[in-house]
Order: C-alpha cells, then structure tokens, then sequence
C-alpha cells in the first residue's frame, strides 16, 4: 500500500510542477518555484538566478546565433530600458556549451542586463522544459514562476502590466 501512495504523490506533484500549453508542450506550472540556474556573467563570475533581486525577473533563455532571437533583442532592449526602474531584471540565459560562441554574441550586442551561461545546459533545458528558443519566462520576486513560455517581446510586456497592475 505505501509504495502505491508514495507513487500517486509522486505524480501528483509532478503534475502540479508541469503542464501542456495549448501547442502540446509541457511547461512549468504558474505558481510553482522556479528552478534555480548557476553559471558564469558576461564578466566570468559566478551568478545564480535566486540570487537576482527584483520584483520581476525575465528569463530569456536564447542561442548565440539564432535568427529569431537576434530578431526580438531590439524590442526586448527597448522593453528593459523603460521598465527597468520599475524593478524588472533581465536575465539572458545561453542555451549552449560553446562559450566562444556565447562570448562572440556579447561582442555584438550589448544590452545591460545579466548575460549567464549556464555551467550544465541539459538541466537548464530540462528544468525549464525549453524546446525552441527564444523562449522567455517571468518569474516574481518569491522565485514563482508567473508566466511560461513567452516567445515574444510583445507576449512579454503584455503579461508585465497585467502583473504590475496588480501590484
């Protein structure tokens, strides 16, 4: 009896921390806490996502070179230079192991925010259920996850003041 218990909370809980958007792919579930990413900044040093302090923090998770992520980097440095006094941070998250190609992309644009890559990629992946880049997600200052798998900066300002109004 308790092995079947034990597995049913199991699944229970791995149901309230993943869900299927309308696209068919599984996304963290608002409201649960956001896995916590570690790697290096733009500067070498070490940086955590938990320890970001804003009421805000979108995660933009992107690939050095992809097209469609290049694309939205003017709106979404646009987006962060208006509403960065009103305690949103950005984190950028490379989603590669090829730190030369990750330090090519910061040669070319520089946006101010956090730029972090990440010391294990999979798990990033994984924890993040991330299967196209850019993918964005807003996470608040409790480290919930507020929003999910937000592709463009428009998905991304609309859903900020919709949540800033309720502060």
């Amino acid at each position: 009896m308790r092995p079947l218990l034990l597995l049913l909370f199991c699944l229970i809980i791995g149901e309230a921390r993943a869900q299927t958007d309308a696209s068919g792919y599984t996304v963290l579930a608002e409201g649960t806490i956001a896995p916590d990413i570690k790697g290096i900044d733009q500067e070498g040093k070490p940086v955590c996502l938990s320890k970001v302090k804003a009421t805000y923090v979108a995660v933009f998770f992107y690939e050095p070179g992809c097209h469609f992520c290049e694309y939205i980097l003017p709106d979404l440095q646009r987006f962060y230079q208006r509403e960065h006094g009103a305690n949103l941070e950005i984190v950028a998250v490379a989603l590669t192991t090829d730190a030369a190609a990750w330090k090519e992309q910061l040669a070319t644009h520089t946006a101010g925010w956090t730029e972090l890559l990440p010391a294990d990629v999979n798990k990033v992946k994984q924890d993040y259920r991330i299967e196209v880049a850019p993918t964005i997600y807003l996470i608040d200052r409790k480290h919930r996850v507020r929003s999910t798998r937000l592709v463009r900066s428009d998905d991304l300002e609309l859903r900020w003041f919709e949540l800033f109004n309720e502060l």
